[in-house]
């Protein structure tokens, strides 16, 4: 009768008996469950002495196709013929697991744009320094005019504009690539590069599409937004995030420079 899912094995790894819980859990029936093998439900190894083991953390798939995440305790125990019996009590942590997921990501994500945030930027940079597989750039990009947008049209089309940047971004990158807000209307882009001298190739082929999207925007009939764009390669230019940025930041004022010129 108790919530929490039991199973009983014999020493051979067949389940003797199961209780409701454990039936609801894996999508099946307790006369289903009875003769079969624990391994066809939950990972099973063999600890010393020969007695079966689960894994404490694992993964069990449901009668129906479902993934769910589950404790398992074991606890070796007697029969009432005295032979050796295993108790497996097994916990479904799966909302725990989606919850936690949840907060890491608000904890890592822009709520307005939902690209990474200065957390989420540190921890791209320190997996491209540690990646050893080609080079990584970081690819700065500000928008030029955008608080004619907020003061002309409202905060709300200024917003609107923020969520295209980031959405064009995000379908211009690889999925292993990273797209970041660090700021009011800063947004940078941590992407592989096959050859260093592509860096600033690849932050003009970014540059070009995000302003495509501007252009196209509806605010576009009543304010012209630009953007620029400056690069820093990670490794070459710093290994800080801060010394990257300031690196990346101070070529894309050199654009800016150029295109008022």
């Amino acid at each position: 009768s108790t919530p929490t899912p039991l199973v009983v094995c014999d020493e051979q790894g067949r389940i003797r008996t199961a209780n409701p819980a454990m039936a609801e859990l894996l999508g099946t029936t307790t006369e289903e469950l009875g003769g079969v093998l624990l391994s066809t439900w939950l990972p099973v190894g063999e600890a010393a002495g020969g007695a079966p083991q689960t894994n404490p953390h694992t993964n069990i798939v449901t009668a129906s196709g479902g993934v769910r995440t589950v404790e398992v305790r074991t606890q070796a125990m007697g029969d009432p013929w005295g032979r050796q019996m295993y108790l497996h009590a097994v916990v479904d942590v799966t909302p725990h697991r989606e919850e936690r997921e949840r907060l890491r990501a608000q904890g890592r994500t822009d709520p307005l744009t939902g690209a990474g945030n200065r957390r989420a930027l540190q921890d791209a940079v320190n997996a491209a320094l540690t990646d050893g597989i080609g080079s990584h750039a970081l690819v700065m990009m500000d928008l030029d005019g955008f608080k004619a947008v907020n003061d002309t049209l409202g905060h709300g089309a200024g917003d609107e504009l923020l969520v295209t940047v980031a959405a064009t971004l995000h379908t211009s990158v690889r999925p292993q690539d990273s797209v970041i807000r660090v700021g009011g209307d800063e947004f940078v882009t941590i992407v592989m590069v096959d050859d260093p001298a592509e860096v600033d190739t690849v932050a003009e082929r970014l540059r070009a599409r995000v302003q495509a999207a501007l252009d196209r925007h509806p605010s576009a009939a009543d304010v012209r937004v630009g953007i620029s764009a400056g690069t820093a390669l990670i490794g070459r230019d710093g290994r800080d995030v801060d010394e990257l940025l300031a690196a990346a930041d101070e070529r894309m004022y050199d654009d800016k420079r150029s295109a008022r010129s």
